[in-house]
């Protein structure tokens, strides 16, 4: 016990001390005041990034999707056999070689279209149909009908196909002059045959020019887009965010044969255009002569004793023709076409080929050393 008060007396001195210190502290140092200083209220300013809504395609593709068609083409075993023989007939060596009962078969392929009337007006690419005599349309609903074309541009690669069908979904046409590079588009077709297959891209370029001029009057203004279109998409709708029309799928830029960034879509105001000028006049494509022809050779002179030794002989016509319609035969000898010579397959190919259906053309032919002069209107290929 005598130990333990010594050592209290010592902590009580220690606090007396530290509380003296304390108080001398407080009292000769003025404390450091911490001041709060209240900001202006300023209001908060979003960025454009945080107030922007979502890019949404649903209204799109609600509207445009019922207005987008599948379209099967399939060559009839009777154009098919006419192309072949047609090739034999072209093919130099097929005089010197049997060929033997070769049949390459119908050809088969498919695309998209878009519905651009009530009473079954449907736009699609012209190489979706081009090499075609038959055609199925299938419906957003999967209705199915026999299509019939109606007409064709082959600079412009567009075509047009009627179905016997009322009340069908037309497109709504927009404007390709006042669509914006960068603005948000879709893309609707059928690629692989995958019916209504909707890709999203930006307006990546305007008026580009990809080399697919055709004579040099093709198209030259393309749309440019970074939407995703691949095989089956050709002849499919490119659509603003309104769902409405802008342009029509046509084309792709690929190294390997799949998309790789970059399509192409033929304007509104070019489809347009075109597809007035083909209900118009019916049609708005090459003109059909309907022959079969080969160029006169020395061998050729000495089997048929056609009485000259140079031209393009005719060794068939074919029904619904315009060379038949106007009283041409086979075994006539082409000399000429309008005042033009004609020695070869091509050169009267090359004669013809910016004709049109309803333009007449003067020929001569040699008819077993008579020479005649048969005017020939040319016909729209019959289906």
């Amino acid at each position: 016990m005598k130990n333990f008060k010594p050592i209290l007396f010592s902590g009580l001195v220690g606090g007396l001390v530290v509380l003296l210190g304390l108080v001398v502290f407080t009292k000769f140092y003025p404390q450091e005041k911490i001041v709060i200083v209240e900001q202006d209220k300023q209001p908060i300013r979003k960025t454009s990034m945080t107030s922007a809504a979502p890019v949404d395609f649903r209204i799109a593709a609600r509207e445009a999707s019922p207005s987008v068609v599948l379209i099967k083409a399939k060559e009839s075993a009777l154009q098919a056999q006419e192309r072949y023989r047609e090739q034999y007939s072209s093919n130099p060596f097929s005089r010197f070689f049997d060929f033997g009962d070769m049949n390459y078969g119908p050809r088969m392929g498919s695309g998209s279209g878009v519905i651009m009337s009530e009473d079954g007006y449907i736009v699609t690419n012209n190489h979706v149909i081009d090499f075609a005599d038959e055609f199925l349309v299938t419906l957003n609903d999967g209705r199915e009908y026999e299509g019939v074309l109606v007409g064709r541009s082959t600079d412009a690669d567009i075509a047009v196909l009627k179905i016997t069908a009322d009340n069908l979904d037309p497109i709504s046409l927009g404007s390709s002059d006042r669509a914006e590079v960068g603005e948000w588009v879709l893309a609707i077709g059928n690629p692989f045959e995958l019916t209504n297959t909707a890709t999203a891209g930006i307006i990546s370029a305007k008026g580009r020019d990809i080399g697919l001029q055709r004579g040099g009057d093709g198209i030259s203004a393309f749309i440019q887009t970074d939407a995703a279109v691949n095989s089956g998409n050709s002849g499919g709708a490119l659509v603003n965010q309104e769902g409405e029309l802008i342009g029509i799928n046509t084309a792709i830029f690929t190294r390997n044969g799949g998309y790789v960034g970059y399509s192409f879509a033929i304007p509104v105001e070019i489809v347009g255009q075109v597809y007035e000028e083909i209900l118009e006049k019916g049609t708005s494509g090459k003109g059909y002569l309907g022959v079969t022809i080969a160029e006169v050779d020395e061998q050729v002179q000495r089997q048929l004793n056609l009485g000259v030794s140079r031209g393009v002989y005719i060794y068939d016509t074919q029904r619904g023709g315009a060379a038949l319609a106007a009283g041409i035969r086979p075994l006539d000898v082409i000399l000429e076409v309008n005042g033009e010579n004609v020695r070869t397959v091509s050169e009267l190919q090359q004669t013809l080929k910016d004709r049109q259906a309803g333009d007449e053309v003067l020929f001569t032919i040699n008819r077993f050393g008579e020479k005649l002069k048969i005017p020939v209107r040319l016909l729209p290929r019959q289906y």
